[in-house]
């Protein structure tokens, strides 16, 4: 029997400093055991091993599965969760369509609103999408060595990439230990260095980070983790980790 789902409701909290209302959301668990398990099927019968990207695509929750190397989709209306690409403990960096395809670690995900997620494997050192209608899996850039090589997709190097944006035309993510913001033009398929100054390759370890305001690759970042498009200010945020700041690139 498939579990009863209860939309969250507010209640009447009380008031706030000024005076205003409080509303406190009813929090439920949707999906996931708790146990440290991988298991697909319907709320609290499914288990998540490892969760971290996730996104909203036509309704559908995406998310990962970082330790299991998967991609899975919740769907709020069906309570049910399933595995989309990649199999559970198989790991590789294997392009291929469901259950075929492989990941090393995936750990951040966008969408491009209409039918793709961009995936970032991250000891993978590949960018990966998914096609939602079709379900397969193709690698966008990286050829999976550690690096830092601007060039054409597949032979380009990324290395341990993680948060992911999407403006419409290009990626973007940075490079953790590289310190660097890299783009890809999916019409030119051409991967290039945006912002930020890289150690030359993994043969020197460790790549020290920076702080400097500046354009392109004169500013320096120290560990850029995650990022996000503002389309209003033609922005991306991105949070400079190391440095404990909050930058703009635009």
């Amino acid at each position: 029997m498939e579990p009863r789902f209860v939309s969250p409701t507010a209640s009447i909290a009380g008031s706030g400093p000024c005076g205003q209302t409080l509303l406190t959301p009813s929090v439920t668990t949707v999906a996931g055991s708790g146990e440290d398990l991988y298991r697909d099927g319907f709320g609290i019968t499914a288990a998540l091993q490892d969760p971290r990207g996730l996104t909203l695509l036509n309704g559908r929750i995406y998310f990962l599965d970082a330790q299991a190397a998967t991609l899975r989709r919740f769907d709020p209306l069906k309570g049910e969760v399933v595995t989309l690409a990649g199999s559970p403990g198989q790991f590789g960096g294997d392009d291929g369509t469901g259950a075929a395809a492989r990941f090393v670690s995936p750990r951040h995900m966008t969408s491009d609103g209409s039918g793709r997620l961009f995936i970032v494997d991250t000891k993978g050192a590949k960018i990966r999408v998914y096609d939602v209608a079709s379900g397969e899996v193709n690698t966008l850039a990286g050829d999976g060595t550690p690096g830092c090589a601007d060039g054409p997709g597949a032979s380009a190097k990324v290395h341990r990439p993680r948060g992911i944006a999407f403006d419409g035309a290009s990626i973007y993510w940075g490079e953790f230990n590289r310190h660097t913001i890299r783009q890809l033009g999916l019409a030119g398929d051409t991967v290039s260095t945006l912002a930020g100054r890289h150690c030359a390759g993994v043969s020197v370890p460790p790549c020290p980070g920076g702080f400097a305001d500046g354009v392109g690759t004169q500013a320096q970042f120290s560990g850029p983790l995650d990022l996000v498009w503002h389309a209003t200010s033609g922005s991306f945020f991105v949070f400079d980790s190391g440095n404990a700041v909050l930058r703009r690139v635009r």
